[in-house]
């Protein structure tokens, strides 16, 4: 397969000439042509010289290596678009023109063109040609796009990367380039205007271009594939301290930010002629791209011209670089039975103090977010039980978030491994059918909330002596439906509301005059020692007003949570 890129060869000789004078790099140059080939910018210099000779390269493609260059502009559309927005905005200080191209290489002039026919991609393997150790650093890129996407840079990224212990399978590759360089960018527009008077639309990116040379780069030397949606996220953020003044500069000079040795100016008194932006001191804001993009609309040529160099001028420090790595959320399920009545389902803490040496989620999660490696975890549960209850049978299922963990996955033998390590250290907690989810099954355990049944047992003391005869009522009520204010003593985090909740069935096993065994089958959510009780009369009906005498509760168990999920794991 051949492609070819059309440049108006007049034209694009003036600018290439122009550009090398106030020393911008060849990809720099190419991107100012409007080159969106990305073979182009492996061999920026050859392509150039191509041009300016008005020859030819010929040389078969790769498809495969062209398809992978395009898969890391894929990874983050987000950045992709606000690139195009902020491009947008900026050549709109050199022209008003809407018009779009429609080749990939476009310079719009005169009649005459050079037709480059597409050449062999170079292998990530081969030595770069573009090093440029030895020539100033592009004032446009501020080197970007120069010796920091070659592959001796990228592959110590790759290094950075591995040395930070992560588990993956592939990557996708999010960069952060200083604000300056929109600045610089829209200096160079307005010195090419003004001196060639040369439009310029739909220009790639520095983000695009440096992508497109480190991304096959970085997959290689990290021995992956790329893919937009890989949970593993390589976040690449470059700095350069020695222009970073041209940001407040430009805000300062715009009324969004003061400079720190000033205070904020005092807000005019009586309505605004016009909407102002909100001020902000420079050294406790971070300025945003949004802001340095308005600044530069609205400000005047000559203004800019004033605080800035036109063309920009050529920096004598690199760029330093910043790599930072996170993975996707991993997701674990399983079922929990609590044996304490002396255990918090959280940690729970007031003024500082804890009230409980542990919790259910800290025994649970704890080993495992260190077999992990995980930053953090989330613990939830289908309901939760108070300190003082127990959760029996086949337990309570639950699932936890482990947040940025460098391990991406657990065996079926590590996650029995980490069920036995969990139950044999305490006796408080054992848990059960621990297994690995994805994030779209999390719901299933929010699902059917208001559905699903509990059953619990309790041990009820009532004030009057009562007879095993005049407990028998109590099996044959079914469906009975209670109002249920807030109780209480969770007004504090609940809000205040009438709850209508559904007793499904009762049944009682006497033990004495003062003493019996209550089981109930409930709907999820309904307060089983209010609805004993009675919470001074907020829960109707409750089980002193059916007996007709003030009544307790002294234990409390969950028996059963039935709610048929996760799926239950076989031993052997």
């Amino acid at each position: 397969m051949e492609h070819e890129m059309s440049v108006n060869s007049e034209d694009a000789k003036a600018v290439i000439k122009e550009l090398q004078l106030h020393d911008i790099c060849p990809r720099c140059i190419l991107r100012v042509l409007g080159v969106k080939t990305q073979w182009a910018y492996r061999k920026a210099e050859e392509t150039i010289a191509g041009i300016l000779s008005m020859g030819t390269i010929e040389s078969k493609t790769s498809t495969e290596s062209e398809d992978k260059s395009d898969a890391i502009m894929a990874d983050n559309p987000e950045d992709n678009k606000q690139d195009k927005l902020s491009d947008t905005k900026q050549n709109e200080t050199t022209s008003k023109d809407d018009s779009k191209q429609e080749s990939s290489v476009d310079v719009e002039a005169v009649k005459g063109h050079v037709i480059l026919e597409k050449e062999q991609p170079t292998s990530a393997t081969e030595p770069q040609e573009d090093q440029e150790d030895d020539k100033p650093l592009c004032g446009l890129c501020l080197g970007i796009l120069q010796g920091l996407c070659d592959k001796e840079c990228t592959h110590r990224i790759a290094d950075q990367i591995i040395d930070q212990h992560y588990q993956f399978c592939s990557f996708m590759m999010a960069v952060t380039l200083p604000l300056q360089l929109f600045i610089r960018e829209n200096s160079l527009w307005i010195h090419m205007s003004e001196t060639l008077k040369q439009p310029f639309r739909n220009i790639p990116s520095i983000k695009e271009v440096y992508k497109w040379m480190a991304g096959p780069l970085l997959g290689e030397a990290l021995d992956v594939h790329f893919h937009p949606k890989s949970p593993f996220e390589v976040m690449v953020t470059m700095k350069h301290d020695e222009s970073e003044r041209e940001v407040e500069l430009l805000l300062e000079k715009h009324g969004v930010i003061t400079s720190a040795a000033e205070p904020p100016k005092k807000k005019q008194k009586g309505p605004p002629r016009r909407k102002k932006m909100k001020m902000y001191h420079a050294a406790d804001v971070a300025p945003t791209r949004q802001q340095v993009l308005k600044a530069m609309k609205e400000m005047s040529h000559k203004l800019f011209k004033e605080l800035f160099p036109c063309p920009p001028k050529s920096s004598s420090v690199p760029c330093s670089i910043e790599v930072m790595c996170s993975h996707g959320s991993i997701y674990i399920a399983g079922r929990y039975m609590k044996y304490s009545r002396k255990l918090s389902q959280s940690p729970w803490v007031v003024d500082g103090q804890r009230k409980t040496e542990s919790s259910v989620e800290e025994l649970i999660c704890e080993h495992t977010k260190a077999t992990l490696q995980a930053e953090d975890y989330k613990f939830s549960s289908s309901g939760r039980e108070d300190v003082d209850v127990r959760t029996l049978g086949r337990g309570r299922p639950f699932v936890v978030e482990f947040i940025n963990p460098r391990m991406s996955s657990l065996s079926v033998e590590q996650l029995k491994e980490i069920t036995k390590v969990v139950n044999s250290n305490t006796i408080e907690v054992k848990i059960r059918d621990l297994q690995m989810i994805t994030r779209d099954q999390t719901s299933l355990l929010k699902e059917g909330e208001e559905e699903k049944t509990k059953s619990y047992s309790a041990l009820i003391w009532v004030e009057k002596e009562v007879q095993e005869e005049d407990l028998k009522f109590l099996s044959e009520i079914k469906e009975l439906t209670l109002k249920q204010k807030t109780p209480i003593r969770v007004l504090h985090r609940r809000p205040l509301a009438t709850r209508e909740r559904v007793v499904h069935s009762m049944n009682y096993e006497f033990i004495d005059s003062h003493h019996f065994k209550l089981v109930l089958n409930t709907q999820a959510g309904t307060y089983i020692k209010e609805f004993v009780h009675g919470d001074f009369g907020r829960t109707q009906p409750n089980l002193g007003v059916l007996l007709k005498t003030d009544a307790d509760i002294l234990e409390l168990d969950v028996e059963a949570v039935n709610l048929d999920w996760p799926p239950t794991i076989e031993t052997d």
